[in-house]
């Protein structure tokens, strides 16, 4: 089944603007491919470690419940990134999900479950898939020239 999850950004080393992107997933997609269809959706390379939590507010380190982590060795802190979104939502009373990227800067983002009742994928559509977003794309590098 489909389910559709908002990614906001909360936070990051050279956020400037607001972003939103509003994704369909199967609700069997681990954890480990929505980092990467947020990752793709914003083009930031996949080049550092990365942790999705549970808390009430995005810094908070009171009852904070780290569900995976991907270090710079690939090693995974309990294989939480195998974890299905089946298995992660509902998360539990008061806590949200939250994506940390990249550690040094720190791009922080909330994920919420849509309310919408999950549906059948579509026949021919590819997913995941950003199917709505507003505001502005983060850029990973912003003083970096391609050039």
């Amino acid at each position: 089944m489909i389910i559709e999850l908002t990614v906001k950004l909360i936070d990051g080393a050279y956020a400037t603007d607001d972003w939103i992107g509003v994704f369909e997933m199967d609700e069997l997609s681990t954890l480990r491919q929505l980092h990467y269809a947020i990752n793709d959706s914003i083009d930031f390379d996949s080049d550092h470690m990365f942790e999705f939590y549970a808390a009430r507010e995005p810094f908070s380190r009171q009852n904070r419940i780290s569900l995976a982590m991907q270090t710079f060795e690939n090693s995974v802190a309990g294989n939480g990134l195998a974890l299905s979104l089946s298995q992660v939502f509902p998360l539990g009373k008061y806590h949200k999900l939250f994506y940390l990227f990249d550690f040094g800067d720190q791009w922080v983002f909330s994920i919420s479950k849509g309310r919408k009742k999950a549906q059948n994928p579509v026949v021919g559509t590819e997913y995941p898939r950003l199917c709505n977003e507003t505001g502005t794309r983060p850029t990973q590098y912003p003083y970096c020239n391609d050039e």
